[in-house]
């Protein structure tokens, strides 16, 4: 039920920042960045299934690392398992965006036809990636903070204590598994709808 109601905070928030950076003529005058925003808030539904796993995956590994640098000599069984949770829930994250993106083929077909060129198909889709990374970022930020204000002192966990390098190490891992999982199935949906 939050997916939705996130990833168009997300479209909106991220909306003007975009737009500045993609307005200039040679990377298409901003409308790959428009095409993308208008994808967003009409599949808002549909991206809540990728958010949800993208804020799973940064609310765990967010909490997981507050707790292990709390510890002054973490086994080497909690850095497994987080490591192996984290896998898992990135491939779910990366399986759901892959397959949101390769159901998509029509629309790609649809937006060539229109006269879009590949290279504003790909801006819109690293637009929409970059959005859907902000959101799962931000939400499992939110969600970490919910986890670790009220019982921070309790579980000796500060997301405060982290250094930040790893938030910005996370921000980045997240980011490169989105456009991967994103961008994944564009190649081929490209050469299938490349004008004749």
């Amino acid at each position: 039920m939050a997916g939705p109601v996130i990833g168009r905070a997300g479209a909106r928030l991220l909306a003007v920042p975009v737009r500045l950076l993609t307005a200039p003529r040679r990377l298409g005058g901003g409308a790959a960045a428009e095409l993308a925003f208008a994808q967003i808030r009409a599949n808002a539904r549909r991206l809540s299934s990728a958010l949800t796993p993208v804020a799973l995956v940064v609310a765990f590994t967010l909490v997981k690392l507050a707790a292990l640098a709390a510890v002054a000599d973490p086994s080497w069984i909690d850095l497994f398992a987080t490591v192996l949770y984290a896998a898992f829930a990135a491939l779910a994250a990366a399986n759901t965006l892959v397959m949101l993106s390769a159901e998509r083929r029509h629309e790609v077909a649809l937006l060539r036809a229109a006269g879009a060129g590949a290279g504003q198909v790909v801006r819109m889709r690293v637009a929409e990636a970059a959005t859907v990374t902000c959101a799962g970022f931000g939400a499992g930020a939110a969600v970490a903070l919910a986890v670790t204000v009220p019982l921070g002192d309790a579980a000796g966990a500060s997301l405060a204590e982290l250094p930040p390098t790893t938030w910005a190490g996370t921000g980045a891992a997240v980011l490169t598994l989105t456009l991967l999982a994103t961008l994944a199935p564009l190649p081929l949906h490209l050469r299938r709808a490349s004008p004749a």
